[in-house]
């Protein structure tokens, strides 16, 4: 989502980066390799093959932003989130020139002109559900 106007994606699709916090969130992430980074901070790296049930595309169109929240207490539930809060989070791990920059923060607003959402919950297999409904239904 580089350049244009379509919501057409394109990322590596054969490959995960989680922080090593994330092991926190995601206990099938613990014990993984801490993988150093000559640019940026050190991650658990692996190949989507580690997630045998997850579905890979080098493109796809992109109807919704989805910031997930599974520390939260209260009821799981998937609920508008502010767009300045989505903004900054986005722009937080961007390094580059300023021609490169540009480019991010421009691809990042277009981002937020989708519906930015949360999806709060504790549960994973309510949350994968939940998700799919989103992508079935629209809502």
């Amino acid at each position: 989502m580089n350049s244009g106007t379509d919501r057409t994606v394109i990322g590596a699709c054969h490959q995960v980066r989680f922080r090593p916090t994330a092991a926190e969130l995601f206990p099938e992430l613990q014990g993984q390799d801490i993988t150093p980074r000559l640019v940026g901070k050190p991650s658990i790296e692996l190949p989507t093959a580690f997630f045998p049930k997850m579905v890979c595309a080098p493109s796809t169109r992109v109807d919704f932003v989805v910031f997930l929240n599974r520390r939260a207490g209260g009821p799981p539930e998937l609920r508008p989130y502010r767009k300045d809060v989505a903004r900054h989070a986005l722009r937080q791990t961007l390094f580059g020139t300023p021609d490169s920059l540009a480019i991010s923060y421009s691809t990042i607003e277009r981002l937020l002109t989708m519906d930015v959402l949360e999806l709060r919950y504790t549960d994973l297999a309510w949350a994968i559900d939940r998700l799919r409904t989103l992508v079935r239904e629209g809502r």
